[in-house]
């Protein structure tokens, strides 16, 4: 091992980038059926679940998908993608990984790293107006 400026260099065991601890515990999903994908399978504009056969690089996948968000995003994106369960250009796109076990068990409540239900505050929110107004 060399040393230069009083610092070591070179590799060795205890030198050698470990990912860290948790990091083969987390898998990727898709939000459409719920499927595991392979955590290393690339993810493009084109790329399709193998199960279902819907679009992965979309919205609902993403880790800066918030609902409630300026554009239900995290990052300063300049103009709303409308369509979020449908591939874009979204340069900031993370896919978003979750616990392995924990994959979509409702595809249709999945909601990416928001962590919010997609529709179940709507439906919260009309069942109390319906209750409190009476729904007819």
């Amino acid at each position: 091992m060399q040393r230069h400026g009083g610092r070591a260099v070179g590799a060795g065991p205890h030198l050698e980038r470990r990912p860290a601890l948790g990091y083969y515990d987390h898998m990727r999903y898709c939000c459409h059926c719920g499927q595991a994908l392979d955590k290393d399978m690339g993810v493009f504009r084109a790329t399709t679940c193998p199960s279902c056969g819907k679009d992965l690089r979309v919205c609902l996948n993403c880790r800066f998908y918030s609902p409630g968000e300026h554009w239900d995003c995290r990052e300063t994106i300049e103009e709303a993608v409308r369509d979020k369960d449908r591939a874009n250009f979204c340069s900031y796109f993370s896919y978003i990984e979750k616990a392995a076990g924990a994959g979509a068990a409702d595809p249709a409540t999945n909601a990416g790293a928001g962590g919010l239900q997609r529709g179940s505050q709507s439906s919260q929110a009309r069942e109390a107006f319906d209750k409190l107004f009476g729904d007819g």
